[in-house]
Parts: structure tokens; sequence; C-alpha cells
């Protein structure tokens, strides 16, 4: 055979082979890309899942919380009525209250609210606990 067939059939023979080996290398990246992308899928179901389960605990702890506040709501109203049955309660005058609030607000300190208002000492440091600079 002469050099004037050879030299052509071999520069197709390494074309074909570079062709083959191109296809197999992109067939394995197809393979890889689809492991990767079902791996992303169950991450993202996994990652939507927890965020459901987070979601419906806080939920779940909200409402248990707003239980526990108007369980406490109704202790609380219930012993008022209790002592004020008893006479042991003294219920503050509301616009005294928002009186000693607003000077809170100003930054007084408890015993010149108490000197103001004329409410007592404990009932100041409440509103101040409760209305004061945080």
């Amino acid at each position: 055979m002469s050099l004037e067939i050879i030299f052509p059939t071999l520069i197709v023979m390494i074309a074909l082979a570079a062709l083959l080996f191109t296809t197999w290398r992109v067939i394995q990246i197809g393979r890889a890309i689809n492991t990767v992308d079902a791996n992303l899928k169950t991450l993202t179901d996994k990652f939507i899942d927890l965020d459901r389960k987070f979601l419906h605990a806080r939920v779940a702890q909200e409402a248990s919380m707003a239980d526990t506040l108007r369980m406490m709501q109704a202790e609380v109203k219930s012993l008022e009525m209790q002592l004020r049955d008893h006479g042991l309660t003294n219920r503050e005058n509301p616009e005294t209250v928002e009186a000693a609030i607003r000077l809170v607000h100003k930054g007084l300190p408890a015993d010149q609210i108490v000197n103001r208002t004329g409410l007592p000492l404990e009932v100041v440091e409440s509103i101040i606990l409760f209305h004061g600079n945080r």
C-alpha cells in the first residue's frame, strides 16, 4: 500500500477515535450531571421538609405560648377578683398610671414619680420595669 492511501486512512481513523473519545466523555459528563441533579433534588426535598417541620414547630410553640398567656391572664384576673372580694386590693387609677408612664418615658427616677403621682413605690417600680428604657 502506498503512503497516499495509508496517510488519509490514518487521519480518518484518528479523527474517528477522537470523536469516539469525545462522545464517551460527553456520556460520562451527562451521567455525572444526572447524579448531581438527583442529589440536588434530594437536598431540596430535605430542605423543604425541614422548613415545613420548622414552621409547624413554630406555629405549635406560638399556640402553646398563647394558651399559657391566656391561662396566666385568667389566673391573674381570678386572683385579682379574690383579693378585691376580700378588700385586699387597691386598683390604681388608670389616669395616674398613665401619668406615671409618661414620667418614666421622661426619665424621672422612681422616688420623684412616687411623689408626683402618689402611687406606691412597688407599683412605680413595676411601671419602670415594663415601660422604662431597654
